[in-house]
């Protein structure tokens, strides 16, 4: 039955979904009421998509992502795109398998690249074909598989014709397919490394200098085509390998991979690597979120001198030096406004400002705020009426001397900008301060 065009336009455009269980919210929402995940904001998709999750993924990918920041997509990618994602905070416990010979696969707390934990992987020296790994078994299989970790050596091969292979993907009943690595050629130089192992072919980058603990983001892309075939290998987000045009279905679509130590023929000392933050994906995962305390350098130099502080230096340091607690937290990135509502006696006692305002927390551009208070100092010589307000913005201003020509002997400690002066019809002096003119002082 066809409906009427009237009634087509009474039926809801979008629909506002939590990421997590895809149920609807209002849009408005912050938090869903189904599974209690915080998302921020739900998303709009149409409603006719929500019966196929793949027309959701895809619409999700097309739509959605392109529109969104950097940090909100990597958040709707783990729903929408990820289909394995563990930082080894639970141990091995999210892994199907581990195993090794002549080697050791273990957690451990340090180093680690995000969390409280990471997977170390060791090889014995002197060992032919040693490894240890860590193997996750997926429920489905995929024509587009790619695999993301971190990984950081503890040393580089030290034999030339060696390497250290750290992730590879392949078939549960086929085995492993496809692995990449950090090689040393028979020259001594260094490079990254691509393996296919059926027909056996190895892909190499171009020459390298690697360091050891260092972490480093690697992605590995892997297309299943008889024809079309494509393995591509990223460091640090930066493609190393890309390799396209080839037969890679010869032993199936991509349903397991593995973090590892293979080490390529004995070498003269144990080799260690750790990884941290593995992820498998239907689409390019890239690097994750870099997180780094923010310092802010005070425009308002002349302010923090008065109050003894230092103009560069971060935020818990600024309330520190006037013994004022941090009953407050800041996102690291600062996308979150906070208002501090407390009276910040430290910072503006000394200046004899009023109490009854409130500071924005991020000091990345400060609110305009207006203070009424009595400028006595500055035009008790002008007679002028005392009670009004003064628009003061905490912006680089430096302390100034200013002289009015008006037949007054007026030194101003302050600059400020004055605007039309004449006498009323009492014989008074009259300054006019009202908006747009402002008081800016130090």
């Amino acid at each position: 039955m066809k409906l009427p065009v009237w009634l087509l336009h009474l039926l809801p455009m979008w629909e506002y979904i939590c990421p997590r269980c895809n149920k609807p919210v209002d849009k408005n929402s912050s938090k869903c009421v189904h599974c209690s995940e915080v998302y921020g904001s739900p998303i709009r998709v149409p409603p006719k998509i929500l019966k196929d999750p793949k027309a959701l993924e895809d619409y999700v990918h097309e739509h959605i992502f392109p529109r969104v920041s950097k940090a909100q997509r990597y958040y709707l990618a783990q729903y929408f795109t990820e289909l394995f994602n563990d930082h080894f905070e639970d141990d091995f416990n999210q892994w199907t398998t581990t195993s090794s010979n002549n080697g050791t696969a273990t957690i451990v707390t340090s180093p680690i690249h995000h969390g409280s934990k990471s997977a170390e992987f060791a090889t014995n020296s002197g060992a032919n074909n040693s490894y240890a790994y860590a193997r996750k078994d997926l429920a489905s299989s995929y024509t587009t598989f790619y695999m993301r970790a971190y990984v950081r050596f503890d040393e580089l091969p030290d034999t030339n014709s060696t390497g250290l292979q750290f992730m590879a993907c392949g078939n549960q009943s086929a085995g492993t397919a496809f692995g990449c690595g950090l090689y040393r050629d028979n020259s001594g130089d260094y490079k990254w490394l691509i393996t296919r192992i059926e027909p056996p072919t190895d892909y190499y980058s171009s020459i390298i200098t690697p360091s050891i603990d260092t972490w480093y983001c690697a992605e590995l892309k892997v297309v299943i085509d008889n024809v079309s075939g494509v393995l591509q290998l990223w460091i640090d987000g930066d493609s190393v390998i890309n390799q396209t045009g080839l037969d890679t279905n010869n032993r199936g679509n991509i349903n397991k991979l593995d973090v590892r130590i293979y080490q390529y023929n004995s070498q003269s000392t144990t080799k260690k690597l750790y990884i941290d933050c593995v992820v498998a994906a239907d689409t390019y995962i890239g690097q994750e979120e870099e997180f780094s305390t923010y310092t802010k350098t005070w425009a308002t130099d002349t302010l923090f001198k008065k109050l003894d502080i230092q103009t560069s230096l971060n935020v818990d340091t600024a309330f520190q030096k006037q013994g004022n607690p941090k009953t407050f937290t800041l996102d690291a990135t600062f996308q979150k406004k906070f208002t501090i509502q407390k009276q910040i006696d430290a910072f503006f006692k000394r200046l004899d400002i009023p109490k009854s305002f409130v500071v924005d927390a991020r000091f990345g551009t400060m609110m305009a705020h207006t203070i009424a208070r009595q400028i006595t100092v500055t035009l008790k010589r002008l007679d002028a009426a005392k009670n009004f307000g003064v628009d003061v913005y905490f912006g680089a201003a430096a302390a100034g001397t200013y002289a009015r020509s008006f037949g007054l002997n007026v030194i101003f400690a302050y600059r400020v900008r004055l605007p039309e002066l004449w006498l009323d019809e009492n014989g008074k002096i009259v300054l006019n301060i009202s908006k747009p003119y402002a008081w800016v002082g130090t």
